[in-house]
């Protein structure tokens, strides 16, 4: 029995991308100031902090929706019987192998062919378990991925996005 929740480590592992940009533009700060008589930096500099703006816009709120899915979720995987128990809260599900319809497993493309990561929400990913008596679970990578599950999926579908939107199956139906 291997029993996953959310923990410092996971957050800072999705989360450590965008400290190190900001760290980035403070040593080009420094770099900036002791060459500006020799060189104009202004521009460069400022485009740096924008760009770590724009990336601090649309990873900020991806995270704090995984962590709104899954930030107090408690997750048991019990190998023997190929069985899953999703605990949020107050409110328990409990299914096996068979019990599933579908897993959809939402990957970034980068992510989904094991490349390089060039945008900082490359590392997010999430699970959305269709089960035969309608109910879904969500499982995003601040719980756990698919390579935390020992074990071979059913009827498991890798969907690539670009931007790893929890909401994002709705639009293409599925």
């Amino acid at each position: 029995m291997k029993t996953l929740t959310p923990s410092l480590v996971r957050h800072i592992y999705l989360f450590w991308t965008l400290p190190l940009y900001c760290l980035g533009c403070i040593f080009a700060y420094y770099y900036v100031v002791n060459n500006y008589d020799e060189y104009n930096f202004g521009g460069l500099y400022s485009s740096l902090w924008g760009l770590v703006i724009i990336l601090s816009v649309i990873q900020i709120p991806l995270h704090i929706k995984y962590t709104l899915l899954n930030g107090n979720a408690k997750l048991i995987l019990k190998s023997k019987e190929k069985q899953i128990e999703y605990i949020s809260g107050k409110k328990s599900i409990r299914f096996t192998n068979d019990e599933v319809e579908r897993v959809i497993i939402q990957k970034t493309a980068s992510k989904a062919v094991k490349g390089l990561q060039l945008l900082p929400w490359e590392d997010y990913c999430y699970m959305c378990f269709q089960l035969k008596d309608g109910r879904k679970v969500w499982i995003t990578s601040l719980l756990a991925e698919d390579r935390d599950i020992p074990w071979k999926l059913k009827n498991s579908k890798l969907v690539k996005f670009i931007y790893p939107w929890p909401s994002s199956l709705m639009l293409i139906g599925l």
